[in-house]
Formats: C-alpha cells, structure tokens, sequence
C-alpha cells in the first residue's frame, strides 16, 4: 500500500471503475496521517512543484522532493493532496512557498477501492438507476 502526495486533487486511476472514498483534513490531521503512514508503509512525492515541495517539507517536518511523476492508483492506495483554496489567476505561476501560504491552502485524503461484486452494484445503482 502506497500514500501519494499530490499537489492537486486529480485522481489517474489503473481501472476505469473504482469507488473514492474522499475527507478534507486539518492540517493537523494530515501531519498525523503522513507520519502515521511514513512508520509503516511507502510514501511517493509526485509533487511536480518545487515551492510546493519546499512547503510540505517545512510542515511535515521532513523532506519532501519535488518529483514530477505518472501515477497510476492501484487497489488500497492513498492519496494525501495539497489543494490551494482558490484558483489562480490565467498565467500567474508560484514562485515561493510564501505565495502558496498566502493563496490558502487545505488537504484531502482519497482512498481508492477498485471494483468487485459489492462495489459493481453500488457502481450500478448510483450511475445507473
């Protein structure tokens, strides 16, 4: 089982059905959550974003690379994504973490679960009734 950290809620899934299970996080949360997941299971930066990087690494308290990657989500991973809290202005580009801080931010935990029986039948009723 992997945790992701993304810098943006997108979601690049294996499969073409699986069920997200989504949380908005405190901060204080999402630092619990990463130090919780960093003591027993693998954690991937696919922060494509230097300042960004910079960031989380100043907030969790460890080093967090900038590491522009694809990512393609399998059964049981996670994803802890850094989301700014307003959309950027056409062509404005972030040069520093204090941009980012004064922007706002917040931090969405995603659980992915592909398809089996249970879920093809919730799949169906939610899309399809």
């Amino acid at each position: 089982m992997t945790l992701y950290l993304f810098n943006s809620p997108i979601l690049p899934l294996e499969d073409q059905k699986a069920i997200i299970f989504a949380k908005k996080l405190t901060f204080e949360e999402a630092y619990k959550l990463y130090h919780k997941y960093k003591q027993r299971d693998t954690i991937v930066s696919a922060i494509g974003h230097q300042a960004t990087a910079e960031l989380l690494s100043r907030l969790f308290k460890d080093h967090i690379p900038a590491n522009r990657m694809r990512v393609e989500l399998k059964e049981g991973d996670k994803v802890l994504a850094f989301t700014l809290k307003q959309r950027l202005p056409e062509g404005k580009i972030i040069q520093n973490a204090k941009e980012l801080e004064e922007i706002g931010y917040e931090f969405i935990f995603y659980d992915v679960r592909y398809s089996n029986e249970n879920y093809d039948k919730v799949l169906d009723i939610l899309f399809f009734s």
